[in-house]
């Protein structure tokens, strides 16, 4: 999105559809829908990285690894009662991912 409307432009849409959310939440009598943004750190200024993981309920992080297929996820942020940070090797292969601890350690 950003690429294509630019981050302010983004920011706008986005805050549109988090109030949609919660107006859809307040006069519907269902669950609010779930977005899922994958973001490319490397193509969005730190102020987009910022103004999204503030908002977002849930912040995770992938990093490549120097193992093929082998990636380090870490969770940031969760609104989960009594969350703490945490890691896990992330591997995919033949159509396959495995999540598990890692024995990577959080900086």
């Amino acid at each position: 999105m950003v690429d294509l409307f630019g981050e302010e432009a983004t920011i706008k849409i986005l805050r549109r559809n988090m109030a949609l959310k919660v107006k859809a939440r307040e006069s519907e009598n269902r669950p609010r829908p779930l977005n899922i943004f994958l973001l490319n750190r490397d193509r969005v200024s730190p102020k987009f990285i910022a103004w999204l993981s503030q908002y977002a309920e849930h912040v995770v992080d992938f990093t490549t690894t120097e193992i093929l297929g082998v990636e380090r996820m870490v969770v940031r942020k969760s609104l989960l009662p009594e969350f703490t940070p945490s890691e896990a090797e992330f591997r995919f292969s033949k159509g396959r991912f495995e999540i598990k601890p890692s024995v990577l350690r959080l900086e």
